[in-house]
């Protein structure tokens, strides 16, 4: 067995057809499909049922309870015969040439892993959007479209490359014997899987098509709940700080996963429901103030931290919820910055470039 294919489900009956459909209709044909149900409540696991009478690469695990998808998935993986891994959620769908082109890709240049393109589509209309830039192959440079890499020569990029596991194929002897496992417990489980696994690939290879198409504008999402399954966001930090500190490379990644961490909470911050916004905060707030005492402070030369990142750091700790969301209305037209350690207050236009224009130091820090 060349393949296996790992689906998680859970209540995703309405697009099986699709997804499932797509992978029976691939132009490769050496692999499997294993769907483990996270003990789904609608008419999921039948439908899978009767898709495995139709075809006999279907197998099916029917969970004993809920595990959240990375338990799922790691447990697929126990499961798998193939020699490489893929995965896919039960509601996305795949070009009929995603396995070809991956697995060719992947063998071709004994890589560890080998990442493709992927694009949304409307869940409401059916339209993908082949402009999406998720994938951000644009901000590597051109040589590594075709040549091999590993996150050392990517290494101010890492974090702004996909983190999802489906657009890639991987050395299923890589992910064993790196002990490269999902989380559980958790949400946004994808992050910790996908940077540990980028981290410890000694070759890494790009298919520079779009393969797959992931479904937006679904209610069920986890990504459009925007409700308290958003708090977990920090944990998934906690993890990728773990794995840094596990292979030594804290230090040498810091600055990029401080300017990633930040970055990203607030940009999940501004997407959750207004009714757990506040709470949110505070979860955000205690987590900054325990980097700033026993990071920032310590960090002799911080000219890797971006100035960006130093601002909104300072903004949630100078401030309660209420303050903070006035500052955003106020942004609007205005910047205003507040140092931790002087507490200068600094006033800046909206319209102009400013970010050169004074020294991080002597705002932040002594």
């Amino acid at each position: 067995m060349k393949v296996s294919v790992i689906i998680p489900t859970y209540n995703c009956e309405r697009f099986l057809q699709e997804s499932i459909g797509s992978l029976l209709k691939q132009t490769f044909t050496d692999f499997e499909i294993i769907v483990v149900d996270n003990k789904s409540t609608d008419n999921t696991v039948k439908k899978i049922k009767d898709f495995m009478t139709q075809d006999s690469k279907i197998s099916l695990i029917e969970l004993e309870k809920n595990y959240k998808q990375g338990i799922a998935r790691n447990i697929g993986v126990e499961k798998a015969q193939g020699e490489y891994i893929m995965f896919v959620d039960g509601d996305d769908k795949v070009s009929p040439d995603f396995i070809e082109k991956m697995y060719n890709k992947i063998s071709t240049d004994n890589a560890d892993i080998t990442i493709c393109r992927w694009a949304p589509f409307d869940n409401r209309t059916g339209k993908i959007n082949y402009k999406h830039g998720f994938a951000n192959f644009h901000r590597l440079p051109e040589k590594y479209k075709t040549e091999s890499f590993t996150w050392r020569d990517i290494k101010d990029e890492v974090y702004s490359q996909s983190n999802v596991p489906w657009d890639k194929i991987y050395k299923k002897s890589f992910l064993l014997e790196k002990d490269i496992k999902f989380p559980g417990g958790m949400f946004f489980e994808d992050n910790v899987f996908s940077f540990d696994a980028l981290m410890k690939a000694t070759k890494i290879t790009i298919v520079d098509e779009c393969l797959i198409y992931y479904r937006v504008n679904r209610k069920q999402a986890v990504t459009a709940r925007c409700d308290e399954t958003f708090f977990d966001y920090i944990k998934t930090f906690t993890k990728i700080k773990e794995n840094l500190e596990k292979q030594n490379l804290y230090e040498e990644m810091k600055y990029n996963f401080i300017n990633y961490k930040v970055r990203s909470l607030f940009w999940w911050w501004k997407k959750i429901n207004f009714k757990y916004k506040k709470k949110f905060f505070e979860i955000i707030k205690k987590d900054f103030l325990n980097m700033y005492n026993n990071e920032l402070l310590t960090i002799p030369d911080k000219r890797g931290i971006w100035t960006k990142t130093f601002f909104l750091i300072n903004r949630v700790l100078d401030n309660n919820f209420f303050e903070y969301l006035l500052y955003l209305y106020w942004d609007r037209i205005y910047r205003v910055e507040i140092g931790i350690d002087y507490r200068t207050v600094v006033i800046l236009s909206n319209f102009q470039f400013w970010y050169n224009n004074y020294d991080d130091k002597r705002v932040f820090f002594d």
